[in-house]
């Protein structure tokens, strides 16, 4: 089964081109191209911006898995009975050791979170957030939707087919395997119309075989959370995300499985757009 949303490195680990291009039935114009390039580019200068100095945020890791080994050193000399007036006065180090790389890591953290608070509401990020807002204004509408059109959550990722079987593929620094990505949706004439910032891709709802369920992980960036409403609360509290250093661990995903020009395709997408998803098919997930 090939992912619609996914880019195949099983033969090539430098593939960046998706699967997506053969589902695209409109492109945003060149003029609007050159635009989204611009202000993504701008964009990118004001993110880089929020960030503390490089010097500062590699001192802040050092002092991070200080902590954490002094951490489970701790630990351990109190798993061997050691209480911690014991260990102020055989290994003051270790307990002090600890306090001070806590205070040294939430004293960096609030310089970063005051740096970030600071640049958001610059009137630099506001004049971009503005040219943001009329340049997806604008492709949006060319592409024939607007802001008020629903969106859903679709799961975007690298994979390696093995065994016949698509195998999320990570970065040895990160556990993140896939993207959140959030597209603008409609269903008319028997398919399913999903809009991003650079095209509409049109997926044929008439060939669609089953919904499967994966009980498997999907680990996006916290900061790739699409919803107003946060993960751990009001419709999304019943499927149990949990957050752990920044990472969304959401289990399981689904897959909307149709045939193609004669090949088999899943469009990939989290568990809690699954009603969604049955309700456009009238189908139930197996």
């Amino acid at each position: 089964m090939k992912p619609v949303f996914g880019i195949d490195v099983t033969k090539n680990k430098k593939n960046d081109v998706g699967n997506e291009r053969s589902f695209i039935c409109q492109q945003i114009s060149q003029t609007n191209a050159e635009s989204l390039n611009r202000i993504t580019e701008e964009n990118s200068k004001i993110s880089k911006k929020m960030l503390l100095p490089l010097p500062l945020r590699v001192f802040q890791g050092i002092v991070m898995v200080v902590g954490i080994i002094l951490f489970r050193v701790s630990l351990n000399l109190t798993r061997d009975g050691v209480t911690l007036s014991e260990m102020l006065k055989t290994v003051p180090w270790v307990p002090l050791g600890i306090l001070a790389c806590s205070g040294i890591f939430s004293g960096i953290l609030m310089l970063a979170n005051a740096k970030r608070k600071k640049i958001a509401e610059s009137e630099e990020n506001l004049v971009v957030s503005n040219r943001i807002d009329v340049v997806c204004s604008n492709i949006y509408s060319e592409l024939g939707v607007d802001e008020n059109t629903p969106e859903v959550d679709i799961l975007s990722f690298r994979y390696k087919t093995r065994k016949s079987e698509n195998v999320f593929v990570t970065n040895s620094l990160s556990p993140v395997n896939a993207s959140n990505l959030a597209h603008k949706f409609y269903v008319s004439d028997g398919n399913l119309y999903l809009v991003s910032l650079e095209a509409k891709y049109c997926i044929p709802l008439d060939n669609v075989t089953g919904i499967k369920t994966v009980k498997k992980q999907a680990a996006i960036p916290e900061a790739m959370w699409n919803k107003a409403i946060h993960f751990t609360e009001g419709y999304f509290e019943q499927f149990k995300i949990r957050c752990n250093d920044g990472i969304i661990h959401i289990r399981p995903y689904h897959i909307l499985c149709f045939n193609h020009n004669g090949e088999e395709w899943g469009l990939y997408f989290p568990c809690y757009e699954l009603p969604l998803f049955e309700n456009i098919t009238g189908l139930k997930a197996e």
